[in-house]
């Protein structure tokens, strides 16, 4: 059975199964150690600066996540883990 994960904030399905597909995945951390980056690419040991990667980030009230943010300009595999923060308002 497949799973799946709703993102409130844009009514998007991420299925959890596809996403046992990627072979590389990266967090950026808080103090809490709560995810507020996570980025996932197809390629095992992928440069950080290829624009390869599907970035998710977290924001955090305390202590909890209270908003998953998909890329300002959409899902899409073309962003670099580098400038992560760059591509959310």
């Amino acid at each position: 059975m497949v799973q799946k994960q709703l993102l409130k904030d844009f009514s998007t399905v991420i299925i959890e199964d596809e996403l046992s597909k990627y072979q590389e995945i990266r967090y950026e951390r808080d103090d809490s150690d709560i995810a507020l980056y996570i980025g996932y690419n197809r390629e095992p040991n992928a440069s950080t600066s290829d624009l390869s990667w599907f970035i998710v980030k977290n924001t955090v009230a305390d202590g909890a996540i209270t908003r998953q943010q998909l890329p300002d300009n959409g899902v899409q595999y073309k962003y670099s883990w580098d400038d992560r923060a760059t591509y959310f308002t």
